[in-house]
C-alpha cells in the first residue's frame, strides 16, 4: 500500500505557509491521497519502488512530480492506451510508451528546485517570526534573495520593527533589505492593516509570479526533455503547486514566440507578430528545432466536485514543424492549438474546444 495508516498518523498537521503537497493533503483533503492509494494499488500491483518513495516525500520537488506521473497514468489507462514504464528506446527511458497510439510520453513538472524549498522553508521561518510582531501594517514580500542558509532572522525582524516605527505615519510604503554585502535582499511592502485585521504577514511569495524566470525553467525543462531521446514524443508539462502555477499563455510563448507589435510608419497600420524564439519556431542553419517533439501539452490538476474528485485539464499545443504530426482526435475533449491548414508553404493554426473543462479521472 503506498499509504499505510501508520505513515499518515506520523504526518504533521500544515501549518499557516505549509510547502509540503503531502501534508497539505492529509491536513485538507484526505480524500486525494485516498484515490492516489486505489490507483497506485490497481497501477502498480507488483510496486513501484522509486514512484512510491517520491510520492511518500515531504519535499514538493519529489512529490509533485511523481503525482503527475502517477494522475497521467490512470489518464493513459482510464483511455485504453495501455501505457508502460520503463520501455527502453535508444538508450533511454521515456516515463511512457502508449503502445494503441504508438507515442513515447515524457513528464516534465515546473516547481521549486530543492535549493529553493531551503529558501523558501527560511521565509516561512521568517514570516512566522514577523506574525508576532504588534503591527498596524500588513507585510508583504515581493522578491527575495538569500546570500547564505540559514539567514540572520532575528536581525531582519528588529529591521521591520524600526522600518515600522519610521514609518508608522504612512498608509503604506515598500522598504529593502540588504545585509551580506547587497547579496542577501528582501523586498517589503507595508499596507496599513483594517481595524479587525489580525493576521500581519499579507501576499507572501509573489516573486514566484516572476514571468520571464518561469519562462526560463519552462524553456529549459523541454530542451533537456527534447535532447535526452532521439524520437518521435509528447511532453507533458505539469504545472507545480501554488504559486508555481503555470498559465497557458505563458506556455503559448514559451512555444511559439514572444508576442510583438509592427508598426506601419506610412499607412500608421499595426498588425500582430511572433519573434522567432519559441521552442518551436527557433530556427538554426535554416531548419527549425524540436522537431521530433509532435506537440507539448500543459497539465494541470483540478479538484471538480465536492467529494474531491480528481481531473486534469490539458492544454495542446501542436508543433507546425514535426515530422510526424499528432492526429487531434486522440485528445479531441481537450483544448488544442491545432494546424488548420497547410497550403503552398503556409501554416495556419488556431484553438479548438478553448473551454474544455478538465476530464475526470474514474
Amino acid at each position: 500500500m503506498l499509504y499505510e495508516e501508520e505513515f499518515l498518523a506520523q504526518l504533521p498537521p500544515a501549518g499557516p505557509h505549509e510547502r509540503s503537497p503531502l501534508i497539505s493533503l492529509r491536513t485538507h483533503r484526505p480524500r486525494v491521497l485516498g484515490r492516489l492509494n486505489q490507483w497506485f494499488g490497481e497501477l502498480y500491483p507488483g510496486g513501484h519502488a522509486d514512484l512510491a518513495a517520491r510520492l511518500r516525500n515531504l519535499a514538493p520537488s519529489q512529490f509533485t512530480p511523481a503525482f503527475y506521473e502517477l494522475i497521467l497514468h490512470k489518464y493513459f489507462a482510464d483511455r485504453e492506451w495501455q501505457p508502460l514504464r520503463n520501455h527502453t528506446v535508444n538508450g533511454g527511458n521515456p516515463d511512457f510508451y502508449l503502445p494503441p497510439i504508438d507515442w513515447f510520453a515524457e513528464v516534465a513538472t515546473i516547481s521549486e528546485s530543492q535549493d529553493e524549498e531551503r529558501e523558501s522553508r527560511e521565509l516561512d521561518d521568517l514570516c512566522r517570526m514577523l506574525e508576532q510582531i504588534q503591527s498596524p501594517f500588513w507585510i508583504s514580500v515581493f522578491d527575495f534573495a538569500f546570500a547564505n542558509i540559514p539567514i540572520d532572522k532575528r536581525r531582519i525582524v528588529a529591521w521591520v520593527e524600526e522600518a515600522i516605527r519610521n514609518n508608522s505615519h504612512e498608509k503604506e510604503f515598500p522598504a529593502r533589505y540588504e545585509a551580506d554585502q547587497g547579496q542577501t535582499t528582501i523586498d517589503f511592502h507595508f499596507d496599513r492593516k483594517g481595524a479587525n485585521a489580525r493576521a500581519n504577514v499579507g501576499a507572501k511569495g509573489m516573486f514566484s509570479l516572476d514571468f520571464q524566470g518561469q519562462r526560463r525553467r519552462i524553456l529549459a525543462r523541454l530542451r533537456a526533455k527534447a535532447r535526452k531521446y532521439d524520437r518521435d514524443i509528447l511532453l507533458f508539462i505539469c504545472s507545480g503547486e501554488g504559486f508555481w502555477a503555470i498559465h497557458h499563455e505563458t506556455v503559448d510563448e514559451c512555444l511559439y514566440g514572444d508576442r510583438i507589435m509592427v508598426f506601419n510608419r506610412r499607412t500608421l497600420q499595426a498588425r500582430e507578430d511572433r519573434r522567432r524564439n519559441g521552442f518551436f519556431t527557433r530556427i538554426v542553419h535554416k531548419e527549425p528545432q524540436n522537431t521530433r517533439v509532435a506537440a507539448v501539452i500543459l497539465c494541470q490538476r483540478r479538484i471538480v466536485d465536492a467529494e474531491d474528485t480528481i481531473g486534469i485539464k490539458l492544454a495542446v499545443h501542436h508543433n507546425p514543424y514535426t515530422r510526424r504530426r499528432l492526429d487531434a482526435t486522440l485528445f479531441e475533449d481537450n483544448a488544442q492549438f491545432v494546424i488548420t491548414s497547410d497550403e503552398d508553404g503556409r501554416i495556419t493554426m488556431a484553438w479548438i474546444n478553448e473551454g474544455a473543462g478538465p476530464v475526470t479521472l474514474g
